[in-house]
């Protein structure tokens, strides 16, 4: 049976830029060259034009053109996009906020409507190790429709934990092979910051990440490429 936690490719478009009240620690918006981004072999994870938050691109998971789905014949599939690696030795705060378009098989809201086709969030280190798994599911949110998404400061976290660098892990996963013919996960604008007032929030859709934690799930070791 696979892991259920696990995820992986893209780039930093702005790394350590200097903001009115703080520094940018990554900016994502998967319009340029993807650097230190990664995903695991054979997964569906790939930059997409088909939808996006802003500009022309976004990171999917589905077969893309013609397709737009991610059924694979009755066999399940799943696969993780990791980001690049975060620093933050300097940093007082770690905000961060994404855009996430999903549509699966679970109808979004109750804690019971997504046994199938999970969609979650989270935390590694640079060496790809699996350390936190945030609460809740993508699936608790509006389906088919852009959700923009915020964290609260997970700086505490990362200190309790001793990492002054990590990664954000996207992890899909359909569990099993039936009715995989939906479109997906789709995500744009992932934008990480030291800041200790986060922007006001385009959608009012917040995501409760400090204080909602699956558990810590190690995964496999498997094989990344760039």
């Amino acid at each position: 049976m696979k892991h259920l936690f696990a995820f992986g490719i893209v780039l930093v478009m702005v790394f350590g830029a200097a903001t009115a009240s703080g520094s940018v620690l990554l900016y994502e918006d998967f319009e340029g060259s993807l650097d230190d981004w990664y995903h695991i072999t054979g997964d569906f994870w790939h930059v997409e034009d088909y939808r996006s938050y802003s500009g022309n691109n976004s990171m999917a998971y589905n077969w893309g053109d013609p397709w737009y789905d991610y059924w694979t014949g009755d066999d399940p599939n799943y696969g993780i996009l990791m980001s690049a690696a975060i620093d933050v030795s300097g940093s007082s705060y770690v905000n961060f906020e994404f855009a996430s378009w999903l549509e699966t098989e679970n109808g979004p809201g109750g804690f019971n409507d997504y046994y199938w086709d999970i969609a979650r969030v989270e935390l590694y280190d640079v060496n790809f190790n699996h350390y936190y798994t945030f609460d809740p599911d993508i699936n608790h949110f509006d389906h088919s429709t852009w959700n923009y998404l915020y964290g609260f400061d997970i700086k505490p976290m990362l200190d309790g934990y001793g990492l002054s660098e990590f990664r954000f892990g996207f992890y899909f996963d359909t569990v099993d092979g039936l009715s995989n013919e939906y479109e997906g996960w789709y995500l744009d604008d992932l934008y990480v910051y030291d800041n200790e007032t986060p922007p006001i929030p385009e959608p009012s859709t917040w995501l409760l990440l400090s204080t909602g934690l699956l558990g810590v799930v190690p995964i496999a070791r498997r094989k990344f490429r760039r």
